[in-house]
């Protein structure tokens, strides 16, 4: 495997998890409306993104 087919695959495994991470932590925010308000996004927005599924961006 070469080192540009080897970081395809490592990029593309880390994404999802990535993507779980943060949406984990936003979750953790969802009742602060301070915190929210300092990223730019609403609590229903906050919300839509935190119920999608790792896989989906």
């Amino acid at each position: 495997m070469t080192d540009t087919t080897f970081s395809l695959v490592r990029n593309s495994l880390a994404a999802p998890v990535r993507r779980w991470r943060t949406r984990r932590q936003l979750g953790q925010i969802i009742d602060d409306s301070g915190r929210l308000a300092d990223i730019g996004i609403s609590r229903r927005e906050a919300l839509a993104e935190i119920r999608k599924p790792f896989w989906e961006i």
